[in-house]
This record gives structure tokens, sequence and C-alpha cells, in this order.
């Protein structure tokens, strides 16, 4: 039986018969039914917008997989602009419990609406996905329904929905974590400060953003997200950086700021914390009203791994203040950290003082996905791209990746870029003949989530080494011993007890860590406590030997680098990257290097980074922390003892730069 869309009368008394619209409308009719119409109001102009919401017929549902009704805005201007876009957010937004949460249909009067959308794509792509049509265009063409059906085509397939590299900002491609987010959710609506940890791309910044979504359309508080990867936030000093997060959560408070510290003074050492309280105090004018401060890549500014070292003393007085307000505030403030390094609130004390953040917040760690969401997430986000999965494939994505999202998502990616054609049904088949590229492909992911252990834990990373090696009954009696190793493995997601048995989560990082020592990039010590004791000159010798091998190699690579960019400029660049260059302006620029001790170069790098950061190719953070830790363990000039743990961190340190300036002569 042959479908035949009809137009609902609410809709027919809307539109004019032989109108414009009404003749533009009739041509979806073979797949669709025209079921509602409404206006939506711009809140930041005088226009109005209509929109109706077509239903797809079967054939059409299957085949993008459609389950709800398309939302489909009717533009009546000649041009589309910025502006465009925001409404349609807004009317989806007004809608979205009824609509599709991925598809939208554009029918507008101008004419180049098709490169207009494609712009908008490419500027951001987890934009809803907009199937444009002239109005011009469908008058004159009268295009068939195999026509229209290429046009949903065209651009909805055309898109990688698994290849975001960045947090997700909408509901839409927003999946799973809903208990954690009404966790955290009552948690501020009680009262209390929260945690998050978890490894790399696990999506703590996305947990955030839905949070802030989710406080704004329950109309429950006040919320602020800040990166604290922000330079210019984590170079300053504790009360410029107080004076900053309040400047930034009044940007959407409608409120007389002539009454705000932050806008008429300056915060500092003696009146940040007093000015902070009365900042907040202001916001919180009625009896329901609530802030909640999320700051992000907290590490940044913590003692011990921050990359600027003013935050071993900053630290203690910025979460005083923080403490402070949440408490006098009676919980009507609150914050949230996030990111992968809990130590700043599991030590008890800073420099001999005791930690404002111990015992105050209990960490939450994001765990992977379990099985059922990486189903959902492969199954909904493949439909929208022509794809569909056999059953017996979502298992084994999970097996491989352990249900991180990161990594399933871009091994999706990469199987969609192996298998081009559209529609398609990947089987087990099809994905075996590409898996160990795939699996090539997200290595340095996998060695990223590495480092996090390789550099905070050892001794934890060290278990799950001799775990990926078969050990388990002597990891089983370690951890016995020593209970605490396990928990940020388990917290992380990266083990799991099955019958009993620790295992190994992530299959690609277990692969990862059966190469031998010898050539693996697991960086374990080959010295056990007692062994470290009875070869400490061989320990010495070889820090000495490495140390200064990378020495030479940063020397010749900082020169090059600051001659080859700044020119007859760059004795001059050099001297402001160092911050006690006293007397060595009396060198020439070749000699100068010879003069330079590490933690010079340590500052070159620091004040240089965008022109170094593709020799290094990590996160500047961790780099400098490398660098750091190298110039602290200088056992080679000391006749002192180092521990296990410490000198695994020098290993790593050692490895990564060597892998870096591999090249350099």
């Amino acid at each position: 039986m042959i479908f035949m869309g009809a137009i609902v009368p609410a809709v027919k008394e809307h539109f004019p018969t032989n109108s414009r619209l009404e003749k533009a409308l009739r041509l979806f009719l073979p797949a669709f039914d025209v079921t509602y119409t409404s206006i939506s109001r711009y809140r930041k102009s005088a226009t109005y917008t209509e929109y109706i919401f077509l239903k797809a017929e079967q054939s059409f549902k299957e085949g993008f997989g459609f389950e709800r009704e398309i939302l489909c805005i009717i533009s009546n201007k000649s041009e589309f602009q910025a502006k465009d876009a925001e409404i349609i957010d807004l009317i989806y937004n007004e809608n979205k419990s009824r609509v599709d949460p991925f598809v939208c249909v554009l029918l507008s009067e101008c004419n180049e609406i098709n490169d207009k959308i494609e712009m908008l794509v490419h500027k951001d792509p987890d934009n809803l996905c907009i199937v444009p049509f002239s109005i011009p265009d469908l008058l004159n063409n009268k295009p068939q329904i195999p026509e229209i059906r290429s046009k949903f085509q065209k651009y909805m397939f055309s898109r990688d929905l698994f290849a975001f590299e960045s947090p997700i900002k909408r509901d839409i491609s927003f999946f799973g974590r809903e208990d954690i987010l009404l966790n955290f959710i009552d948690r501020f609506k009680t009262g209390q400060n929260s945690g998050l940890f978890g490894l790399r791309k696990i999506g703590k910044t996305s947990v955030l953003y839905a949070i802030s979504r989710r406080i704004k359309s329950k109309d429950i508080g006040t919320s602020l997200y800040f990166d604290c990867a922000n330079p210019s936030f984590y170079k300053a000093r504790w009360y410029d950086c107080l004076q900053i997060l309040v400047k930034r959560l009044y940007d959407d408070i409608d409120i007389d700021k002539s009454q705000v510290n932050a806008f008429t003074s300056k915060y500092n050492e003696m009146n940040a914390s007093d000015y902070f309280y009365d900042d907040i105090k202001l916001v919180l004018k009625d009896e329901d009203d609530r802030v909640l401060m999320m700051l992000d890549e907290i590490e940044w500014i913590s003692f011990n791994t921050s990359s600027d070292p003013h935050w071993e003393s900053d630290f203690i007085p910025f979460w005083q203040t923080f403490r402070s307000a949440h408490q006098n505030l009676n919980g009507k403030f609150c914050f949230m950290i996030s990111g992968v390094n809990p130590k700043c609130i599991e030590e008890e004390a800073v420099l001999g003082y005791d930690n404002p953040l111990f015992a105050l917040i209990d960490p939450t760690f994001l765990q992977p996905f379990d099985t059922n969401t990486t189903r959902e997430m492969v199954r909904k986000l493949g439909r929208y791209m022509g794809i569909k999965f056999e059953e017996e494939l979502y298992p084994k994505l999970y097996e491989l990746y352990g249900g991180h999202p990161f990594l399933v998502r871009h091994a999706c990616s990469k199987l969609c870029y192996y298998e081009k054609t559209r529609p398609i049904t990947f089987n087990l088949e099809i994905f075996n003949q590409h898996a160990d590229k795939i699996n090539l492909s997200l290595m340095p992911y996998v060695k990223q989530i590495l480092n996090v252990l390789a550099i905070w834990y050892p001794n934890e990373y060290q278990q799950i080494i001799e775990l990926a090696q078969g050990n388990v009954e002597d990891i089983k009696k370690h951890l016995g011993d020593k209970p605490q190793y396990i928990e940020h493995l388990l917290g992380y997601g990266i083990v799991n007890f099955i019958d009993g048995d620790p295992k190994l989560s992530i299959f690609v990082m277990s692969k990862q860590l059966k190469v031998s020592p010898k050539n693996a990039d697991n960086l374990l010590s080959k010295y056990n406590s007692k062994e470290a004791n009875e070869n400490i000159d061989d320990i010495h010798a070889e820090v000495s030997m490495r140390r200064n091998k990378i020495e030479r190699k940063l020397r010749n690579l900082l020169k090059q680098t600051l001659k080859l960019m700044y020119g007859k400029k760059c004795m001059d660049e050099l001297m402001k990257s160092i911050s006690d260059h006293g007397g060595l302006n009396r060198y020439s620029y070749d000699d100068v290097w010879k003069h330079l001790y590490f933690k010079d170069l340590s500052q070159i790098i620091d004040k240089n980074w965008i022109l170094l950061q593709n020799w290094f190719s990590r996160d500047k953070n961790e780099v400098m922390f490398w660098m750091k830790h190298i110039n602290e363990f200088r056992v080679d000039a000391h006749n002192n003892e180092i521990s296990n743990d410490d000198f695994l961190y020098l290993k790593v340190a050692f490895t990564r730069l060597e892998e870096a300036l591999e090249t350099v002569d």
C-alpha cells in the first residue's frame, strides 16, 4: 500500500491552500504527515518564527532511525544569519521532549541555504543535524521522494558522530551518567560539595556541562563552569583567581555591578576572602537561591601538580576562602572540583598546614560505561549515520575498550572511515578485518591513560603490569597486604573483580602492557627496595647519564628554536624567559647556553611552549612535571638514597623526554 501523508486541519488553517508554503509541504506528503504548527518569539528581537512537526512514514523511520516527530523550522527571510541558528536551538529546547534529538528540517526562502548550513555544521559539528531545503528550489524543481531522501542522506550520513574530540555540550549526544548526574544535583540542592575524578577522555567535562544544563533547566540555582587550564587563570595569584571567578559568575546575572567588589575594587591578600564572601552573598538574594562553582582541570591549581610553583603556597588560602564561604553561607554556595588526580583532597597537610579540602569532599570516580550504555551509544549514533551494528559486535566493543566512551567512539569512527558505504550493516567479520589498524590508531590514547598511573600511582601501575602478564595470584596476595593499591584502580574502572580474581577491564590496555619490559612503554623500575639500596651507585650512574644526555639535547633544541623564530632578538627573548638571569647577558648567545641550569631550561620551555609543543606531543602540564621531577631528584649530585617510587618517577620522566628528543642531535 502506497503511503500518502496528510496535513492536519489545524495546520491547514494556518497555511492557506496554494500558498507557497502549502505547495512546498505537499511535496513531503508521500513520506511525512504534517502534525502540528506553532510560533515562537526570539527573546532578542521582535520577530516570530513559525515551525511545524513532521511525522515520518515507516521506511523513513527505519532508514534514518527516527523515533519521534521531526522539527521543521520555516524561515521567510532571504538571508540566514548566526542568530537564526540560535532560534533553531531555542525552538528545539522548547519542544525537545516531543521531537527527534538529532535532526531538524529547515524550509527557507534563502537561495544559498545549503551553503549556509554546511558552514554552520563545519564550525560546530555538535549542532543539530539541519537538513535544509530552499523553498524556491522546491517550487521550481518539485523533487520526488527519492530526491528528498537523498537530501536527508547527504546531510545525515556525511557526519561522523563518533569522532567528536571536544566535551559534549548538548543533551542529544550525552549518554548514560544519569545516576551520577542526579547524585551531584542532589548534593548541590542539599548544600554539599563534590569532587569528580577519572581517566583522561572519560567524559568528566561533559558531566559538568550536563550539571550546568540541568541546574538551568530546573531553575534550581546559578552555576559556573570554569576551566583551570586557562594560563591567565593558573598563572595568577590566589586572590586574583577569586576575582576572576566572581566576574565570570556575574556574566549571566542581571544585577547592578556597582555593588560588586570584583567590579569596583581590586582583590588582594588582605581583602580577597571578605570580598569573595560579600560578592557571592549578593547573588543569594532569595531563600531558594544557590550558587555552584565547578572548577575543571584542578591539577593546574593544586600543590605538586601545577606547573606554576606559587600554587604550593596559594592552594591553602584559595581553598580556605571557598571552605569559609560555603560554611558561612550555610551551604547555599557550593563548589565542585574535577580532574584526573584526586591527591589534592587525599593529603592531610600541605606545607605542614591542614589541607582545607581534606575530609571536605569524598571523591567520585567517573567509571567507563556498562555494556547497556555502550550499546545504546553506538546503536543510536550509528543509526543517524546510516549504520546498523549487529548484536554480536556490541560485546566485542565492550571487551576491547572496557566501556571507555572515548575509545569506543573512536574505534567506531575508524571503522566508519575504513568502510564508507552508506547505508551499511557492521558485523563481527567486518570489524575483525580492520581491528588491528583500529587498535593501533588508539594506542596514543591508551598510553595517555596509562601515563596517569605511571606518574601519580607507580605502585598501582606496577600491579596492572603484573596483572596484564598473568601474575594473578601474586597480585591477589600483594593487594591483600596493601588493599589501598586497588582503590584507585577500581575507581578508574581499570580493574574489575571477576569470580574473586582481579582482571584488567580494557583489553587494548592489557595488550599494550603485555609487551616485554625492555621494549614496552611500561617504564617499570628494575629495582625493588632491597636491590635499590644495594645498587645505589648504579642508580646514580643511570640518573646522571640520562639527565646529562637530555640536558644536552634540550640546550640544542631550545637554542635552535629561539634563534630560528626570533632572529636577532633571540637573546632578548631568552632573557625574558629566565626569572633570574643576572650576569648572563655578558655572554654571547652561543656561549650563554653553557651557563644555564636545568631549571632555566624548564622556564624557557614554559615561556615558549607554543613554539615547542609539537616536539613533545604532550600536555604542557605533563612535560613541566617531568622537568620539575628530574630537577628535584638529582641523586647523582648528592650522596643519598632514592625511594623506589621516586626512582620510578624519574624513569617515567626520562623515558618520555628521551622519546620526544630522539631526533635532536
